[in-house]
């Protein structure tokens, strides 16, 4: 390219491959044959080819997207512009001026529509004429992953910069629910029957009941997710969930997944990374009997929390305290924590302060630098909150 590439997208056919590259002080959409690949046209956003209100003049392009029928190509910018333009050759079919940045879009299948996530409205329009269907507040822009259509389309997901997911219905943009999960959206998804959305902020990843918005579990980290074909699991960075939330599955420790793909016969899984370089580990495959032989138990899935009995009690140095995170969880669930506190009440140990996914845990205490006598251990996740004694004799 030889210039700084600043959005693409690859036809669904995998035909043509478009991109957004700077030139200079402006960006320009470049449309190839993805076969070749060869040079179809290039258009400068220039006063020739744009007109003079264009914002992109001088600034970035961030988003470009060709149609579901390869017809259309969709332009945004960081400054609110969005042109549709003829994928044959470049012409604008129609322009508007949305004064918010445009980092999302999606056709709708047929391309009768386009979906255009902007600062903070998320509109409707229709293709042939670029006219207004109707326009939803989303708090703020979706990041490139953080806009989604439903199988069916009848809903449309988006997970925005400042951290909000919602749900509107496509037929007259009502917004069916939202949900704050924190700071900097990442990705929102649809499983493949429709029934989950599963949303990723700096807060962690959480999966919902798609129409009611009812949260349903939350996994830690916040890079690529993925639904099976069979619906029956969820790909999140290196660990395999079912939707019920139970891991079942974690590959080699991956920093940062930025791209997960499992195919059909779930037998494949495909991890890319932003780490391209050596020492990184870049793309990594994996093939096998993945999920198939697992056996699946969904009694043995925890439904409340639990903190057990450390082990042994009295103990000398060390013991092991258990406890169980469910897997339906209040909403408002920020973190976990176990501390240990002496008589007096002062902290002594911090043995766990993090998200945790539904499950059941063992941590090992030593208190080996600790004075013999009567201390505290309490469990607190969201709203729950659960302390036991424990003895030490040295």
């Amino acid at each position: 390219m030889g210039y700084e590439a600043w959005g693409a997208s690859i036809s669904k056919d995998g035909s043509y491959a478009a991109y957004l590259q700077k030139h200079f002080l402006n960006p320009e959409v470049v449309l190839l044959n993805a076969s070749g690949p060869a040079l179809l046209w290039k258009k400068p956003f220039n006063l020739e080819n744009f007109s003079t209100g264009s914002s992109f003049i001088g600034h970035s392009g961030n988003e470009i997207r060709i149609s579901n029928t390869n017809k259309y190509i969709g332009v945004g910018s960081g400054e609110g512009d969005f042109y549709l333009l003829n994928l044959s050759d470049g012409e604008i079919l129609w322009q508007k001026f949305l004064k918010g940045q445009v980092r999302n879009t999606r056709f709708s299948n047929d391309d009768e529509f386009i979906y255009v996530g902007s600062d903070p409205w998320l509109y409707k329009f229709r293709v042939s004429d670029g006219a207004e269907i109707w326009r939803s507040n989303i708090y703020s822009w979706p990041l490139h992953y953080g806009l989604r259509l439903s199988p069916d389309e009848t809903m449309i997901a988006s997970m925005v910069k400042s951290g909000e997911v919602t749900v509107i219905r496509t037929s007259d943009g009502e917004r069916l629910w939202s949900f704050d999960q924190g700071v900097i959206g990442q990705w929102v998804d649809f499983s493949r029957d429709g029934k989950y959305v599963a949303a990723a902020a700096f807060g962690g990843v959480w999966i919902y009941d798609a129409e009611t918005g009812k949260p349903l579990w939350r996994a830690k980290g916040t890079k690529a997710g993925y639904f099976s074909f069979d619906n029956k699991y969820l790909l999140l960075n290196n660990e395999l969930y079912t939707v019920e939330g139970t891991r079942i599955l974690m590959l080699q420790e991956m920093i940062g997944s930025q791209f997960a793909f499992i195919n059909k016969e779930n037998t494949r899984i495909v991890l890319a990374t932003g780490q391209m370089n050596e020492p990184g580990i870049g793309i990594a495959f994996y093939e096998g009997n993945i999920v198939t032989s697992v056996e699946e138990n969904t009694n043995n899935i925890p439904s409340k929390f639990a903190l057990e009995q450390n082990y042994p009690n009295p103990f000398n140095p060390a013991t092991t305290i258990s406890f169980t995170i469910p897997n339906v969880v209040d909403a408002k669930f920020a973190s976990t924590t176990l501390k240990v506190y002496d008589v007096l009440g002062k902290q002594v140990a911090t043995l766990v302060n993090e998200q945790k996914a539904p499950g059941n845990y063992k941590v090992n205490f030593n208190a080996s630098k600790l004075a013999s006598g009567l201390y505290f251990y309490t469990l607190t996740s969201g709203k729950f909150q659960q302390t036991k004694k424990m003895l030490l004799i040295k």
